[in-house]
């Protein structure tokens, strides 16, 4: 549930990104290139929900490729609009990978504990800061008394990173 939110805004985010500037007919071919791995990436974002060490793979490739291709066009080399979308897309996928990775412990023993506070969060970047992680920070209780304080450290510190972005 988690990630699949995170796609959510993810999704939304990228939506208001994809604005084109036109730098000349060469450039085309580049934007197309750079269009297509994009859409490898959200395919790959929709697959490590599933939780595999080989969909996390899958998706850092992904996540590395789509980096990188935004990197070499040059004619947008200080596009302010590329610019925020690959920081956009770096943090989130720094998010996932994160979650997919060193957080898949910890989420099983949340998602089996089934708590209402867990099982209702949504990390959404509209929550005041009062909420953020849950009423009365319920999320970072849970967490703590779940998986211990270096889980809920690395938990925070992604879902803060997260908020700068949003």
């Amino acid at each position: 549930m988690l990630k699949a939110s995170i796609l959510l805004l993810l999704l939304v985010g990228l939506s208001h990104q994809a604005t084109v500037t036109p730098c000349g007919v060469p450039s085309l071919r580049d934007d197309m290139k750079c269009f297509m791995q994009l859409v490898d990436f959200l395919k790959n974002s929709f697959l490590v929900i599933l939780k595999s060490t080989d969909r996390a793979r899958d998706f850092k490739n992904s996540c590395d490729s789509l980096q990188n291709c935004y990197s070499s066009l040059e004619c947008r080399k200080n596009d302010p609009n590329v610019m925020d979308l690959q920081r956009k897309v770096n943090t989130y996928c720094d998010s996932m990978l994160y979650i997919s990775t060193d957080f898949v412990e910890c989420n099983k023993k949340l998602d089996q504990k089934r708590s209402q506070c867990w099982s209702t969060y949504f990390p959404a970047p509209d929550r005041s800061c009062s909420n953020v992680f849950g009423q009365e920070d319920c999320v970072k209780r849970e967490i703590i008394e779940t998986c211990g304080q270096q889980d809920w450290i690395g938990f925070r510190d992604v879902r803060n990173k997260n908020l700068k972005v949003s």
